[in-house]
Parts: C-alpha cells; sequence; structure tokens
C-alpha cells in the first residue's frame, strides 16, 4: 500500500471535509453549498464509498481528500500530503528501491489470491467432488446470488492441489507459503496444501481485496471445524471484520453496525437484505475492529451466540468497547444532592439476547421458513433514525412493537413481527428497539457497577429472547466535587 492510499484508508473524507463546511446527508452521500464559488442551492456533494467530491454547480471542480485540501488552504500537493499524512499518523519517509519492489511484490501477492479464490469457486460450481459440499450450501439455504456475492468455493480432497495450479499460473512455492495456502514442514521443508476438502470462504478487506481465507469441514470428524488463514502480511484477524467491505455503506447510511460470530450468520443476513452486519474474527471484538467501525457508525449491536463461549465473547466485546471508545464525562447529583461526574461512552452499544440455542443464522432461516423474512433482530426503523430524531413506530417503521406472547416462537425474534414488507427493494438495515435504550437498571444492578441507585448508565437485566439489552450506557463514576 503506498503512503497515499494508507492516509485515505485512516481518514474519513466526511470527517475532513466537514471540519471546514457543514455537510447534510442525503441518501447514501453528503451535500453542502459549495465553498469554491457562491451559490444558494447545495451542488457540492461527498461520495463516502468512493472517498471523492464533486461540485454539479458553477465551478464542477472535483477529487479526492488532497484535491480538496489543497483547493481549500491553498497548498500544493506535498503541503497537503505532510498535513493529512500527520492527522493520519501516518510516517513519511522518501520511498526506497526496497519499498518500491516491496509494494511491487505486495500487489502481486494480492493477485495470487484473488486467483486462489477464483480458482476455488470454479471448482465449488464444477467439480465432482465437490456435490456434497453443494447440497450442504442449498441445505444451509444459500442462494446462488449469495453464493457468488461472497464467492464461495472448494478445495479439493488432495495434498497438492492448490500449489499444482497457481505453480502453473507462474506462481513460485515461496510466493504461495506467504499468503499462508501452503504448509511447510520444519523437518523437511516440504509443503502441502493448507485447505483440503473444505467449503471456502474468502475473506476480504474493507476495499474487497481477499487477504485470506476461512475453509469448513463437511466431516463430522474432520478438526478443526473452521480453518482459517495464518496470520500474514494481509490477514491479522484481530484486525478484520467479515464483510465489511460489503456492509460499510449501509452502516454508515443507518448509523448502526450489527456484529454477529459466524461466516453463515453474515452470509444469511446479507441475503435476508440485512446488510449491516459483520462478523468479528477471532473469540472477541478487537480495538482495532471496534476502531474500523468507529469510521462508519458509534451505534453497535452484539448479537452474538447464546452459549458460553457466545456470552464470554459478548462481555469481552463490552470491556474491549468500554476500554477503547472514547467517554464523555456529564455532571450528576448524588443521594446527598452534591455534584459529581458521570463518564459515558461516546457510543451507543447493546446487547441482543437471542434464544437458547439458536444463533442468527438459525433464526434468519426459521423466519424465512415461516413467511416472517428474517426477523433474527429487531429493527427499530427502515432507515434515517439519526441520533437526535424521534426514534419511536411510526410510517418509517417496518417492524410493529414486541409481542409479549411471542417468546421464542418459530420465525419470531422476542415476539417482533413484520409491520410493512412493502417498499423494503434493496439492502435492509437492522438494529434494535429503541424503547430499550433508556431502561434504568435496578439498585442492585447499579450497585455492581459502583453507581447511585437511579443513575441513568444502563446495565444487564432479564428480558426476553430478542430483546436488546442496552450497555453503551455503563458509568464510570467520579467522587462528588465536594470530596475532590
Amino acid at each position: 500500500m503506498s503512503v497515499i492510499d494508507e492516509v485515505k484508508s485512516r481518514l474519513d473524507i466526511v470527517e475532513v471535509i466537514s471540519a471546514y463546511i457543514p455537510l447534510q446527508k442525503a441518501g447514501r452521500n453528503y451535500k453542502a453549498l459549495c465553498p469554491f464559488h457562491s451559490e444558494k442551492t447545495p451542488s457540492f456533494v461527498v461520495f463516502p464509498e468512493s472517498e471523492r467530491w464533486h461540485c454539479f454547480g458553477a465551478c464542477g471542480e472535483g477529487g479526492d481528500i488532497f484535491t480538496f485540501v489543497m483547493k481549500r488552504e491553498g497548498w500544493d500537493f506535498r503541503t497537503a500530503l505532510e498535513e493529512l499524512a500527520r492527522r493520519a499518523g501516518v510516517e513519511l519517509r522518501p520511498r526506497t528501491p526496497a519499498q518500491k519492489q516491496a509494494e511491487e511484490e505486495a500487489d502481486r501477492l494480492r493477485e495470487l489470491l484473488a486467483a486462489a479464490a477464483r480458482y476455488y469457486h470454479h471448482l465449488l460450481l464444477h467439480a465432482l467432488e465437490a456435490e456434497a459440499v453443494r447440497d450442504y450450501v442449498a441445505k444451509r439455504g444459500l442462494s446462488d446470488e449469495t453464493v457468488e456475492q461472497f464467492s464461495l468455493g472448494y478445495s479439493l480432497p488432495g495434498w497438492d492441489n492448490a500449489r499444482a495450479y497457481l505453480t502453473e499460473q507462474g506462481y513460485t512455492v515461496d510466493e504461495i507459503i506467504k499468503v499462508g495456502m501452503l504448509v511447510q514442514k520444519a523437518d523437511t521443508g516440504s509443503t502441502y496444501d493448507r485447505f483440503r476438502d473444505r467449503l471456502m470462504i474468502p475473506i476480504r478487506d474493507v476495499k474487497g481485496h481477499v487477504i485470506g481465507f476461512g475453509a469448513r469441514t463437511l466431516d463430522p470428524e474432520g478438526v478443526p471445524k473452521y480453518l482459517n488463514s495464518p496470520q500474514t502480511a494481509f490477514f491479522d484477524k484481530s484486525h478484520t471484520l467479515f464483510g465489511l467491505d460489503m456492509a460499510r455503506r449501509a452502516i454508515r447510511d443507518e448509523d448502526r453496525a450489527v456484529i454477529v460470530e459466524g461466516y453463515m450468520d453474515v452470509m444469511q443476513a446479507h441475503q435476508a437484505g440485512f446488510s449491516n452486519v459483520v462478523a468479528q474474527m477471532g473469540t472477541a471484538l478487537t480495538e482495532a475492529q471496534l476502531r474500523q467501525l468507529q469510521r462508519y457508525t458509534k451505534r453497535l449491536v452484539l448479537a452474538l451466540d447464546p452459549d458460553a463461549a457466545g456470552i464470554n465473547a459478548t462481555l469481552r466485546g463490552v470491556e474491549v468497547a468500554q476500554e477503547t471508545l472514547e467517554q464523555e464525562w456529564e455532571p450528576v447529583f448524588d443521594p446527598r444532592g452534591l455534584v459529581g461526574y458521570e463518564g459515558r461512552l461516546g457510543a451507543e452499544i447493546r446487547v441482543l439476547r437471542l434464544p437458547r440455542g439458536q444463533d442468527p443464522d438459525d433464526l434468519i432461516r426459521a423466519g424465512r421458513g415461516s413467511g416472517v423474512g428474517g426477523g433474527f433482530l429487531p429493527p427499530d426503523v427502515a432507515g434515517g433514525d439519526r441520533p437526535g430524531r424521534h426514534q419511536g413506530q411510526g410510517p418509517g417503521s417496518r417492524y410493529a412493537a414486541a409481542d409479549p406472547a411471542g417468546g421464542d416462537q418459530p420465525g419470531r425474534a422476542g415476539g417482533l413481527r413484520p409491520k410493512d414488507r412493502q417498499g423494503a427493494a434493496g439492502g435492509r438495515t437492522i438494529g434494535a428497539d429503541p424503547s430499550a435504550q433508556r431502561r434504568t437498571p435496578s439498585r442492585a444492578a447499579s450497585a455492581r457497577h459502583g453507581q447511585h441507585p437511579g443513575s441513568a448508565a444502563a446495565g444487564t437485566y432479564g428480558g426476553r429472547p430478542g430483546e436488546p439489552l442496552p450497555v453503551g450506557a455503563f458509568a464510570t463514576p467520579r467522587p462528588p466535587l465536594a470530596d475532590r
């Protein structure tokens, strides 16, 4: 990755430009009065997905984050690069011949991974050996379009099929080892295919480049059930969110990200039209993953599996969020009438309780079969509910209020039922019931978190499966002013 690309990847063009001019949301994009000529009707548009801007008015200017600050500040490119690199925390150094060679090698390895993904995908569609995997994919309810969208594939059962194919394409054994597709024996130096007789799931970075693979065995005795690529120069599971390349637009539009645990959860959700769903890689959310999501939203819903591992992952995710995300301090009164301060996360985090023994994948498929259409989470509105705007049931809402008798009925998540199925073309987004956002915890729960009873900080409490538990307001109390 070049220095320019690294700066762009770390800076949000919307945040940079909004520091100069007020931007207004307009669908997927943002608009404003053009800062480069006088006008009364906004014609200046920022496109977050392409990281570009353009004026459709008199001046007709356009470009990227660099051209904007150059034109706005009157800088040359070098000055703009230095300033934006400083903001992004990127160190500028002259590119040495070794760096140029490294960049060329990285581009070649990316193409190797893309070629491997195409190879595996072709095998899934056409290889006789893949018949059982094709049956499994159909049984899981994945459509042909989803298989194509996620480029699902199949690895042959032999020990050197992928190696043979990729070397025929001109790649060396050393290159195939570097991207994690070959295992090299320490004693003999011989190699063999890492992935054999498995359903192959390409893992992509936020720009859509293949960086690794997740591979599922269909053998009941196969261990491990899922085998991921090892850590490489491209793939680090602690820095990766599966599906973010496809979800980031919906996350930004809905201002909410839903985090699930598995590949299948993400694919089923996207197939059902819920496009703001991603999966954590590893056993719990990491700081790097949260910081990636912060570029698109500060509203998170954790919808992890309800087993012991999922519960632990959820608790750890909340802890990491509390440690990672910024806090805002607010004055409060204690029972003695003294003024103190509570620290609140500068983000909204909710935990969704799923029915015991079911994960999002199960609920989506059950919902589809019963005509509910994959309502595994309670979406609050069809879109456009942003902080500071009313978040209630209304004409824009797709779901009616919770049904007290709903419980764990098949196809229902916490008794929620579809309300308006029309006008839902394109990707849908999912979130949580806003009525649960500001629930006050019990005195015992408040005491466990070191809070005064009755404070607005939310803790963990009981509720029906499918009901969101708001934890984004966890408070960090500070002593009253009189005691400091």
